[in-house]
């Protein structure tokens, strides 16, 4: 403790909200608009995770049923209207 009170920066830098509602209320603002922002970043998170699940298991049931059915299955992906990639994957 005597470290600190030696080393500590002194009272004359000791901040205080007295006297300063318009900064304390802009303040909060930004620290709510903050913690809200996380949390819409968290959620969005969340749905991308799920999102990706819920694809991969669609994936695989509709490979699984391809395959029961002797078709191949096939995926196409196009890129722009002049180049297209096709991909086709037999089971």
């Amino acid at each position: 403790m005597e470290f600190y009170q030696a080393n500590a920066v002194g009272p004359e830098f000791l901040w205080s909200w007295q006297n300063a509602d318009l900064e304390w209320q802009e303040y909060r603002a930004t620290v709510s608009r903050s913690d809200n922002a996380y949390r819409r970043a968290q959620n969005q998170l969340g749905l991308l995770l799920a999102n990706h699940i819920v694809s991969t298991i669609d994936a695989l049931v509709s490979a699984r049923l391809a395959a029961l059915a002797r078709r191949p299955a096939s995926l196409e992906t196009q890129i722009s209207p002049h180049l297209a990639w096709r991909v086709t994957v037999a089971f």
